[in-house]
């Protein structure tokens, strides 16, 4: 089995594994690790899709829960970083599937947002381009139109008149 190896250079080079015997299914040492196949199995059809304000807080709340399930919600914050490739005396890279699983998340967490959400919303994802930006994004965007939303429903109500000749009591009681 090859395994990819970086390069002072930043491109990614193939030399054959020194380990013989593992099988492709078995690679992950992670215990949570989203690998059964190749992404996480779970239909994302399944769950309400981001289309404004109004549906924000589900689709958040949601979000949250799933990409916790699939170990991305710390690449989505922002607290999980690629990790440094270390190597072995040899100059062989030892921390590859560290690497193939944060880079799995990654695509996985992009892969969520174009899923969940309304094409309205795709210029945030062209955007932003990261998933913390993404997310930043998100929890920006729907926080001022809710505030403008409850601006205007106070308004409304403030301008509210009793315009009838019935007295007040009687509407009171």
């Amino acid at each position: 089995m090859d395994t990819p190896t970086g390069s002072a250079s930043g491109t990614t080079t193939t030399k054959p594994s020194k380990k013989k015997g593992k099988s492709p299914a078995n690679t992950s040492q992670h215990s949570n690790s989203t690998k059964c196949g190749f992404a996480p199995s779970y239909e994302l059809s399944s769950i309400p899709k981001l289309s404004g304000s109004e549906t924000y807080r589900t689709w958040r709340d949601i979000s949250e829960y799933v990409l916790q399930l699939f170990n991305c919600w710390d690449l989505v914050m922002g607290t999980e970083e690629i990790p440094m490739a270390e190597t072995d005396d040899e100059g062989d890279l030892t921390n590859f599937e560290k690497i193939d699983e944060y880079r799995d998340h990654y695509q996985y967490a992009l892969a969520y947002f174009l899923e969940t959400i309304e094409p309205q919303w795709l210029i945030l994802l062209a955007s932003q381009k990261t998933p913390p930006a993404i997310w930043q994004a998100f929890e920006d965007k729907p926080a001022r139109e809710n505030t403008s939303l409850l601006f205007n429903q106070l308004n409304s109500l403030l301008d509210t008149k009793y315009d009838t000749l019935d007295l007040l009591s009687n509407h009171i009681n």
